[in-house]
């Protein structure tokens, strides 16, 4: 398997269509295989602010470095540019479903 930088495993990973983004998510939580760059426990504690806050924000993406909130909309692309110009290294950018909400496919 060819060797891919993070950004390039980002980029692959922002290209998937929402469903399988979620998808993706899913199976790395489930098997625990979650590598990061971060030698710190941010990913934790962003997982825990999404528990904490998913009422609040359900339907929206946010934008977290651990359980500090960078930027929260509708509008997945205004969250992207919130978090790339924030500068911090590899914040999460996830959209929060509500919790009966049915899973977005596509068109």
């Amino acid at each position: 398997m060819e060797n891919l930088t993070p950004d390039e495993v980002l980029k692959a990973y922002r290209a998937l269509p929402l469903e399988e983004q979620r998808q993706v998510l899913e199976k790395i939580l489930e098997e625990g295989t979650l590598v990061t760059a971060r030698n710190d426990d941010r990913f934790e504690r962003e997982m825990q602010w999404i528990k904490q806050h998913r009422i609040e924000y359900a339907g929206q993406w946010v934008a977290l470095d651990g359980d500090q909130l960078i930027s929260h909309s509708t509008n997945a692309k205004e969250v992207f540019a919130a978090a790339e110009a924030s500068g911090i290294h590899l914040p999460l950018v996830v959209r929060i479903e509500a919790p009966n909400e049915i899973p977005f496919g596509g068109w």
